[in-house]
């Protein structure tokens, strides 16, 4: 049985994905596609578009329990991954998706020839970035640290672009508009400064999907912990992205 909200997760909301096993060069969703393809070729059962909301230990078995029904195994492989990071300042609840998003490879065609900014430094900042450079007419890029920390390759290209800004030491302060975003203000070298965008990009990282799991010991951001036999406190197989960061790295 496999229980899932969507099929793809990251893959399917990443832009473009080179050197992955067996493609020089592959965009999110035709890899996640593809996935998708060779699991239908088995024999599973396949719960699309529902939410697992409680995984409780009971006795020798799990229970299961989904926004739409409840399920008992023996056995459970947690493979959640992540979800958007969200700036939690004023106006982003407001103009979630009303000119605010956080995926680019789903949302980027709606801002074409628009001005927008992406809210990040890192290697999901950057592809937004490599994607709008496509589409939009200007790109800011709002970084909080001192400088860009993705891949050398990714930053290379940006910086040739005369359609883009990177505004580093910078912090949003505040989502500004009327029905949708017209504005970000933002606060850079302790001056803020008020940005005319149509778009808001959010990638500032992913938090693990792991609400559900009860129960279990977790780190603050969320990841479940595990011994170094890679087990959480009861026998549920777990994916990389979902354990302690000092782990993944071993």
């Amino acid at each position: 049985l496999v229980v899932t909200k969507d099929i793809g997760g990251q893959a399917a909301r990443s832009g473009d994905i080179q050197n992955y096993t067996g493609y020089q060069f592959i965009s999110g969703p035709e890899l996640a596609e593809k996935f998708e393809e060779h699991m239908r070729k088995f024999n599973f059962n396949i719960r699309e578009n529902e939410e697992v909301t409680k995984l409780v230990a009971k006795q020798n078995n799990f229970l299961v329990k989904t926004d739409k029904n409840s399920y008992w195994a023996k056995t459970v492989i947690v493979a959640s991954g992540k979800k958007s990071r969200e700036l939690g300042v004023s106006g982003e609840k407001e103009f979630k998706n009303k000119g605010l998003v956080y995926c680019a490879t789903c949302d980027a065609p709606l801002f074409s020839e628009d001005d927008v900014a992406v809210i990040g430094g890192g290697n999901s900042a950057l592809d937004a970035t490599l994607q709008l450079m496509k589409i939009a007419n200007y790109v800011y890029i709002i970084n909080i640290a001192d400088y860009l920390t993705g891949d050398e390759i990714m930053q290379k290209k940006i910086k040739k672009s005369k359609k883009v800004s990177i505004l580093n030491n910078s912090q949003v302060i505040e989502i500004l508009g009327d029905n949708f975003v017209n504005a970000i203000k933002i606060e850079k070298d302790k001056k803020e400064e008020t940005l005319a965008v149509q778009g808001i990009f959010v990638e500032i990282g992913l938090i693990p999907n792991s609400n559900f799991a009860v129960g279990l010991n977790k780190t603050k951001s969320g990841e479940i912990k595990v011994n170094n036999k890679m087990k959480p406190i009861f026998p549920v197989y777990l994916l990389p992205e979902m354990l302690l960061m000092s782990l993944k790295n071993r």
